[in-house]
């Protein structure tokens, strides 16, 4: 009998909060596959981003600059994870540009329908090996700032995450 009532007592609240939440996540929940880490990510990373938002409007408590920047820190280092902008960083750090050429039309059709008409691929002709030392220098050095982005990522979390709600 006492969940019924308290049921009733919270349909307001529910339905004021409920609602929104369903809308807000519908995206993220409905693109949700189990394959992998960076599914679980994105989630956490929309929940980070709606808290980080409600905890800047004011200071909700002694120190929330603190536990705010903590939780800047996390969400940007998510979306570093879910846009592969550790992959990337390698080919940033190499001064030597990258030669792209069109994709040949007999290939593009083996390719499938992912590949647009004016599709580029990297030239077979560019060779990195004659400097595959720096390539395989740069590719460890992204590979470890994603490790140490990581590392503080888990770090802040288990520091900070208790308040990072009220």
């Amino acid at each position: 009998m006492w969940r019924i009532k308290e049921f009733f007592e919270n349909l307001y609240y529910s339905i004021k909060y409920g609602i929104p939440n369903l809308i807000y996540y519908l995206k993220v929940i409905w693109e949700d596959r189990d394959f992998d880490h960076s599914y679980i990510e994105k989630i956490l990373l929309m929940k980070y981003k709606k808290q980080y938002k409600r905890l800047n409007e004011k200071d909700r408590f002694v120190d929330s600059k603190k536990y705010n920047k903590a939780l800047k820190l996390c969400i940007t280092i998510l979306d570093r994870r879910q846009s592969c902008w550790y992959d990337d960083t390698y080919f940033y750090l190499i001064d030597t540009d990258l030669k792209f050429i069109p994709v040949p039309k007999d290939l593009e059709k083996n390719l499938g329908e992912d590949y647009e008409e004016d599709s580029s691929m990297l030239d077979p002709n560019w060779d990195i090996s004659s400097n595959m030392s720096l390539y395989n220098k740069k590719s460890e050095e992204a590979r470890l700032v994603e490790e140490r982005d990581w590392k503080l990522y888990c770090k802040l979390v288990e520091m900070y995450h208790r308040n990072w709600w009220d």
